[in-house]
């Protein structure tokens, strides 16, 4: 075998070979070798590359780890000692240091977290890079003298929420520098790394778009049939059904990119029509970036003891009011069921509005709408399970 670049990953303390081709690792046959930038000498030695991700780290996949980096990280030392038969060896150590952070740092990422739209740094990292000759001692490597790596970082599942729009960034102290290598609205973060020192993962709540769509909601002894009207510059909706009182599953229970599901199980287990439900749907653009969240909706089980809203009608389609007026929309429903109650207001308010332009028309929890400014909007009313209609507001001086 032709010596040069061995790649190897340990994580865990468990060693896991891996193949590096076009910069990319992956899993491959054990021991798979590329060249370095050496003298041609058959007695050279060799530069291993190590990924050494430590207890409680998030899942890191590295991208572009090449020959070109390794060899260019040696000194002339350590390349004429590698050339001489020597064996180099590249580690990357990624460390969890939630409790040992430096109190100064902690501070800067603090800081920084909150001009992120107030938000929070929930893991502190430490990424170390080493060179070593042999047994012998370890050499610090702070950067890539003008290159960089790419690491997919993924967030832990306990920093996830379907209940909140969650931006992540991963962020770097170095030298005292605060800097920013990626953010993502999804639960991986693609960043580039070219600096090595305290890094954290920091999360922000957005402010998010209300979806504002009529939900239907069919069931029979086994399936739950969901259809929601057309939704502008939407590419793929997420749907989640969870059961009332206990909390939505990380992963949405069905993906479309229609208008429509079907439903027959809930973390993996067959749905029991005697119980109650909640969900709710995240719509995202054809390019992949989330743009709103419906309501969380509450719905009865078709064999349970109450009943859903079948119509809505309210007190006006079309309001015609002045900068300032406030003017009540009043709604009626009309259940499956009559001989059943409806679900108590303690799942949620038996109606909820929602102003698509509330800077022309407010509304507040109790129907109230003002005119706040001069031009059309439409409020929506949403009863428990997602049936809405729509109210036009025309606001004049």
């Amino acid at each position: 075998m032709k010596k040069g670049l061995l790649v190897r990953q340990r994580i865990a303390g468990i060693s896991m070979a891996l193949v590096m081709a076009a910069g990319i690792l992956s899993e491959a046959m054990p021991w798979t070798t590329i060249e370095v930038k050496a003298d041609n000498n058959s007695n050279q030695g060799a530069v291993e590359v190590n990924i050494d991700k430590r207890e409680n780290t998030p899942n890191i996949s590295i991208k572009g780890l090449t020959q070109d980096i390794a060899w260019e990280l040696a000194t002339d030392e350590e390349r004429t000692e590698i050339n001489g038969g020597a064996n180099g060896k590249l580690l990357l150590e990624i460390t969890n240091i939630d409790s040992t952070v430096d109190s100064g740092e902690k501070k800067l990422m603090e800081k920084e977290a909150k001009l992120l739209n107030e938000g929070t740094a929930a893991m502190y990292l430490d990424f170390s890079m080493f060179f070593q000759i042999g047994q012998g001692n370890k050499r610090r490597i702070t950067k890539l003298n003008g290159k960089s790596i790419e690491a997919a970082v993924t967030v832990p599942d306990r920093l996830l929420t379907t209940e909140k729009k969650r931006k992540f960034y991963l962020v770097s102290i170095h030298d005292g520098v605060v800097r920013i290598h990626g953010s993502t609205l999804s639960d991986t973060i693609n960043a580039i790394i070219y600096d090595f020192s305290t890094y954290a993962i920091i999360y922000s709540d957005e402010e998010e778009e209300v979806l504002q769509t009529n939900i239907t909601i069919k069931q029979t002894s086994k399936k739950i049939m969901i259809n929601w009207d057309d939704m502008r510059d939407v590419g793929k909706v997420e749907v989640y059904v969870a059961y009332c009182g206990t909390k939505y599953t990380k992963k949405p229970t069905k993906t479309t990119r229609g208008k429509k599901v079907t439903v027959t199980s809930i973390r993996g287990k067959k749905i029991d029509q005697r119980r109650n439900y909640k969900m709710c749907l995240i719509a995202y653009d054809t390019s992949g970036n989330r743009i709103g969240k419906s309501l969380s909706l509450h719905f009865a089980g078709k064999n349970c003891k109450y009943t859903n809203p079948k119509k809505l009608k309210l007190s006006a389609n079309r309001l015609d009011i002045k900068v300032g007026e406030i003017v009540k929309i009043r709604g009626k429903i009309t259940y499956e069921d009559n001989k059943k109650k409806p679900l108590s207001e303690k799942h949620a308010k038996r109606f909820r509005y929602v102003s698509d332009f509330p800077e022309i028309a407010s509304v507040d929890k109790n129907g109230n709408i003002t005119g706040m400014g001069v031009g059309s909007c439409d409020v929506f009313v949403c009863c428990q399970n997602g049936l809405a209609r729509e109210v036009y507001v025309n606001v004049t001086d």
